[in-house]
């Protein structure tokens, strides 16, 4: 977040961090980055560096409604973390330090949480850009090993594929007949969103079918969430200590060279597609190695159902900050340019049929039909404007991101693709972050 957060100063963190980790910091750098969360880089001693990040406890919808279901919900995210690098063993997993009282997180005041995490010296992955083979391997390779953890070792609750937002978005089909005031962008956010209502109500229809036929629960795993190019990062040599602290306190540190797999506030029990959506390619190899790895049959229609799922989410969380009361900053100004992203990405790609798995007693439920454009939905920024929306490296703390799409081989090439969509927390990061240099401080959370 370019903004510091509202109501947290900095000596209010300098003490929550001395309380909480017993870190008597010597210097403290706000990290102008990333989406959704606010970020600091900190020194404790010669040596000790460590990347503190405070989450605002009312910008968190997939993890729940109110602020305590929110720290709830990241809470045992983050605890599951640590569970799965210190107990279980998978080194490749990216934690946070725990508080002197063993927890993951601490709250800091009535509306944020504050987690400490180590920071790393590595080359993360591009978000633009498609994994090289031997990279994609050891992922197919990490995932099947997350998923082979039986789930009951952490306290985790089933992620539906349902929308972050999904009560703000309906509301928003239902009032294009009106005039939204929140701010500069309400009036083209709307008019944006009516040229688009038909092939997003079809989503949503096609999730509502999914949600009545629920996975058995042997099929249910632990998933990351998003594990795309962006969320890993490769160690370097003089940065392999770093991953459970400063000096690797606290378990085994990952080998030297080694991926690790970063952000894990959205990890939960679901499906295993909803992980291998993110590397599948076309040609399906992937996905037969990891049915050989693990012994567990993909279904390709699950596989498209996480894609839907994903454009519609982020396309609720936008139109929720749009909506919202808000004046012309460079964060609202990156949240339109993003909605034009991915209106431009739902309406330009089609909903796949998706049956439902269990014959239908009840009708789904249905939205008010699409009503006309009160005027044309204002241009597209044009592709020389809308470059910026591509994605970044993910130390740069974005949340979303679609994974780039690969061709097998055989296959001819993909035309140009869409400008991609940052987002985290429903708040949208386009820009280059300042700590891309030369690829040497990752900061990871």
């Amino acid at each position: 977040m370019k903004d510091r957060p509202t109501g947290v100063t900095e000596r209010e963190l300098v003490r929550a961090l001395a309380d909480g980790w017993g870190l008597p910091v010597e210097t403290l750098r706000y990290a102008p980055v990333g989406g959704g969360s606010y970020h600091w880089v900190v020194t404790s001693g010669p040596g000790e560096q460590w990347f503190v990040t405070v989450d605002d406890l009312d910008d968190k919808g997939w993890l729940g409604r109110t602020r305590p279901a929110v720290f709830a919900g990241l809470r045992a995210a983050l605890d599951a973390s640590v569970t799965l690098r210190h107990e279980i063993g998978l080194r490749f997993v990216a934690a946070p330090v725990p508080a002197l009282d063993g927890q993951s997180l601490r709250p800091l005041g009535d509306a944020h949480a504050v987690a400490v995490f180590p920071f790393l010296h590595g080359t993360p992955g591009e978000w633009d850009k498609p994994l090289p083979a031997a990279d994609l391997d050891e992922l197919l390779a990490m995932l099947a090993a997350l998923h082979s953890v039986d789930p009951a070792a952490v306290r985790l609750r089933r992620r539906e594929a349902g929308v972050s937002w999904r009560d703000d978005l309906e509301l928003a089909l239902r009032e294009l007949d009106r005039p939204w005031t929140g701010g500069p962008f309400a009036e083209p956010a709307r008019e944006l969103l009516a040229g688009s209502a038909g092939p997003a109500r079809r989503g949503l229809d096609a999730l509502d079918r999914w949600a009545r036929a629920p996975a058995a629960l042997e099929n249910l795993v632990i998933t990351h969430g998003e594990p795309h190019p962006g969320n890993i990062i490769r160690v370097a040599a003089d940065g392999a200590d770093g991953a459970d602290g400063a000096g690797g306190a606290g378990g085994a540190s990952p080998a030297s060279g080694a991926i690790m797999l970063i952000d894990w506030d959205t990890v939960g029990l679901a499906p295993p597609e909803r992980d291998l959506w993110m590397i599948a390619t076309e040609a399906g190899d992937e996905l037969r190695r990891y049915t050989e790895l693990t012994g567990r049959p993909v279904d390709p229609a699950a596989i498209e159902l996480y894609r839907v799922r994903w454009d519609l989410d982020d396309l609720s969380c936008f139109v929720r900050d749009l909506r919202a009361p808000h004046r012309r900053t460079p964060g609202t100004e990156h949240a339109w340019q993003a909605l034009q992203t991915i209106i431009t990405q739902i309406t330009t790609h089609s909903i796949p049929a998706l049956p439902p798995l269990v014959p239908l007693h009840q009708s789904p439920p249905h939205f008010q039909p699409a009503r006309p454009a009160l005027s044309t939905p204002p241009p597209l920024i044009p592709p020389q404007s809308r470059s910026s929306a591509h994605c970044r490296p993910r130390h740069c703390r974005p949340r979303h991101c679609r994974p780039p799409a690969r061709r097998g081989n055989g296959h001819p090439p993909r035309p140009p693709r869409l400008p991609q969509v940052i987002r985290r927390g429903c708040r949208v990061h386009v820009v280059p972050c300042p700590f891309h240099v030369h690829g040497r401080g990752i900061h990871i959370v």
